[in-house]
């Protein structure tokens, strides 16, 4: 006997009665199994989720307004303050007023320490030559020899493979006994 199709209409339900339900694929943790379960979410909560959301983003529009409305001149004022302080500092440590001793300028040849080593320890190797070479040439007091940046940045500007092969120096010996090296 041959199968009857039955088919029957069904009435749209309205959104207010009954609520259309969306589907919504678990995630996956890795290395675990775990059962497979669909969790069902209706649009109305899907709804809220996007209004907390668009709030979320107001109360942040806020606070940058709140942030525009502060005066000006109070937060210019105390971050003067702070960067003269600063600013004031680093002055000093760079224009150091001490009694200088000595004052010498070598050439240092860098070379003859880091080609002994391998490629990936040369210029670490430069800076502990050149310590080396104005610890053996100043005789500082507890052989204290300070670098300055500009040359450690020299040492360091091809990378740790390709220190300079030679460097001029300004090395300034303090009554204390303090060295310090500058590029000359």
């Amino acid at each position: 006997m041959a199968k009857k199709k039955v088919i029957t209409k069904s009435q749209p339900e309205s959104s207010t009665k009954k609520e259309k339900k969306k589907k919504i694929k678990p995630e996956r943790v890795k290395g675990k199994k775990s059962k497979k379960k669909s969790i069902t979410i209706t649009e109305h909560e899907i709804k809220e989720k996007k209004v907390t959301k668009e709030l979320s983003e107001e109360e942040t529009e806020k606070t940058s307004e709140e942030i525009d409305a502060l005066e000006l001149d109070e937060v210019t004022s105390s971050f003067e303050e702070e960067t003269s302080e600063l600013e004031k500092e680093i002055l000093e440590s760079e224009e150091i007023e001490e009694e200088i001793q000595e004052e010498r300028i070598y050439t240092v040849p860098l070379a003859k320490e880091f080609m002994k080593t391998k490629n990936w320890k040369k210029t670490k190797k430069a800076v502990k030559a050149l310590r080396q070479f104005v610890i053996r040439h100043m005789k500082p007091e507890a052989d204290l020899v300070y670098l300055s940046q500009e040359i450690n940045e020299r040492l360091w500007e091809n990378g740790i493979k390709n220190p300079p092969r030679k460097i001029r120096i300004r090395a300034v010996k303090t009554v204390e006994g303090l060295v310090r090296v500058y590029l000359a």
